[in-house]
């Protein structure tokens, strides 16, 4: 029940109803009708971006053959069970000798010849793999012909067929990958790297803060207004093309879903560029993006309405909320499969995100009412 309500409205649909919220509560009469004492406040976004983390393991190279072996003997396993068999060992062995080199390779990089040791294990896990991969073929071939003779219907045939399709495509590449970093030694760019057989939009992202150096998904990009409500939302497919080109990118979205009310906007120096410095002044808005040039944050910090300092010192609780989003309402890493459903479910959260604070906001106004009553 809980997936069929999380898939009821397409995504663009999802936003569409974010976007109507957002509008409802930037004016007065819509929002006293929710309940609220005054609309929100929208001349002020504070924007920042964070890597949302994909489920998956820890990339390294060779545990990419063990989750293909492992998934193409489950495939195997579930075309068995339902009737088709072929000669070939006990498929489960091929899962415990997979398992046993797991441990030879990371036991090796405790030794003193521990290249000699994972280049020799790495060997054997290409060779096994090959020998699954062929028996991966024969059932695939045989249960698309045959899958008459199981107790499966044509489409849940082509699930186990799609499933066995997506790990023999990508498993070459995935092989060479190892071989590479290695065997041969070679770095690999991150662009071209296969982190996960079962995510393919998913990077490598380099944000360099402590505790996490490196990590591994998707960046998302959120703005707040001073209340905690989030504005504007987005999780990239690809790449990121910097924090600056997002946020020009992301400006006119900004100024619709606020009614054009947007009058200053915040953020870290990764924003700060000379592109988006001109769009800003293009469209009238006070830039309150930190400067990268040390002088001139001083002297801007010096200035006597301390327009940028209070700015700035507002900013730093935008960190504050991604944590509430991502921790509480995400759960720390979504558990939907595939780029299009973590989206589905980073708007899903948002969503119940606002309504949160919208309900914070309604219930602080009770509290007042009560407290002027008893005073």
């Amino acid at each position: 029940m809980l997936q069929e309500y999380e898939n009821w409205l397409p995504l663009e649909k999802m936003k569409q109803v974010l976007d109507a919220l957002t509008l409802a509560l930037g004016e007065e009469k819509k929002a006293e009708e929710i309940g609220l004492e005054k609309a929100l406040e929208m001349e002020i976004a504070y924007i920042d971006t964070t890597c949302l983390e994909a489920n998956i393991h820890f990339p390294a190279d060779w545990i990419l053959m063990r989750d293909a072996v492992r998934g193409l003997i489950k495939s195997i396993l579930t075309t068995r069970r339902h009737g088709l068999k072929k000669k070939m060992p006990e498929p489960s062995s091929f899962i415990k000798e997979m398992n046993s080199l797991c441990i030879a390779m990371s036991a090796a990089g405790r030794k003193p010849e521990s290249k000699k040791l994972k280049k020799d294990t790495l060997r054997l896990m290409k060779r096994l793999t090959n020998v699954v991969r062929g028996h991966a073929k024969r059932y695939h071939a045989a249960l698309d012909q045959e899958w008459a003779k199981t107790d499966l219907t044509r489409k849940q045939a082509e699930v186990i067929l799609r499933r066995i399709d997506s790990i023999l495509t990508q498993l070459p590449e995935a092989m060479r990958q190892a071989h590479e970093r290695i065997i041969g030694e070679r770095k690999i760019a991150s662009a071209k790297k296969i982190l996960s057989l079962h995510e393919s939009d998913i990077h490598v992202i380099n944000r360099g803060k402590h505790g996490a150096q490196i990590e591994f998904g998707n960046t998302l990009l959120l703005a707040e207004e001073s209340s905690g409500f989030i504005l504007a939302h987005e999780l990239l497919k690809e790449y990121s093309p910097g924090d600056a080109k997002l946020l020009i990118k992301n400006c006119d979205q900004l100024q619709r879903v606020t009614n054009n009310r947007l009058t200053s906007l915040s953020a870290d120096r990764q924003f700060c560029s000379a592109g988006t410095t001109k769009l800003l002044v293009g469209k009238n808005i006070y830039n309150g993006i930190c400067p990268k040039d040390p002088k001139k944050l001083s002297e801007q910090m010096k200035e006597e309405d301390q327009r940028l300092k209070k700015l700035l010192r507002r900013r730093a609780q935008t960190e504050a909320r991604i944590g509430i989003l991502k921790n509480i309402f995400l759960q720390k890493t979504p558990k939907a499969k595939g780029y299009e459903h973590r989206a589905m479910q980073v708007t899903w959260a948002v969503l119940a995100h606002n309504l949160w604070v919208v309900a914070r906001r309604g219930r602080w106004k009770e509290e007042e009412e009560i407290i002027s009553l008893t005073a």
